[in-house]
């Protein structure tokens, strides 16, 4: 289990817990949990999952053609 903000951002390999913060605000983890004292927490499958199915922008297309990169 992962417990609180800034463990999962460290997890999923953000710079900073509010940009964590912000992504699962615009798109929720199915499966977060709270633990009695408030904190959210979630199972590393549960992170996993949410963040190979969001948008990024790597998986964006430039210029019109996937793959291509504007210089």
């Amino acid at each position: 289990m992962i417990v609180g903000i800034t463990a999962a951002a460290r997890y999923l390999g953000y710079d900073k817990p509010d940009s964590f913060r912000r992504a699962r605000t615009r798109d929720p983890i199915p499966g977060e949990r709270r633990l009695p004292d408030g904190r959210r927490c979630w199972t590393p499958a549960a992170l996993r999952s949410w963040q190979s199915k969001r948008k990024i922008a790597d998986n964006r297309i430039h210029d019109g053609e996937p793959g291509s990169v504007l210089s």
